[in-house]
């Protein structure tokens, strides 16, 4: 069996998001992100295989991005997301967030993460 070798980039980022999973948002961290995925912290409890939402705001653009994913894999402190079906307005905006973050964008402080009623 090989080793698993990823695909894509991953970039520190420590941007806050909003997951939606099952009709509740959570006001929460991508610690680090790629094309392919994102680790959010903290963990909230969800299971190999959730499927979710991630929502954030992209830099200089309007509106919300919406990106459907799977929870991979999880550990004590957060959890990995795969992200699935993009289309291309949704990865040219995770692509311009990269570039932003690669290029030395200022990083955010960390909050909590708290349920938003829904």
């Amino acid at each position: 069996m090989q080793p698993h070798v990823r695909r894509a980039l991953r970039v520190p980022v420590q941007q806050p998001v909003v997951v939606v999973h099952a009709g509740s948002r959570f006001d929460v961290i991508a610690a680090n992100l790629s094309l392919g995925g994102v680790f959010i912290e903290p963990y909230l409890g969800l299971a190999y295989g959730d499927r979710l939402e991630v929502q954030f705001h992209p830099p200089q653009t309007r509106g919300v991005v919406r990106l459907p994913g799977v929870v991979r894999w999880t550990s004590p402190t957060g959890f990995g997301v795969q992200f699935l079906e993009l289309g291309a307005r949704e990865t040219h905006a995770l692509g311009a967030l990269l570039t932003a973050f690669k290029a030395g964008l200022p990083r955010v402080a960390r909050e909590p993460a708290t349920a938003v009623s829904k």
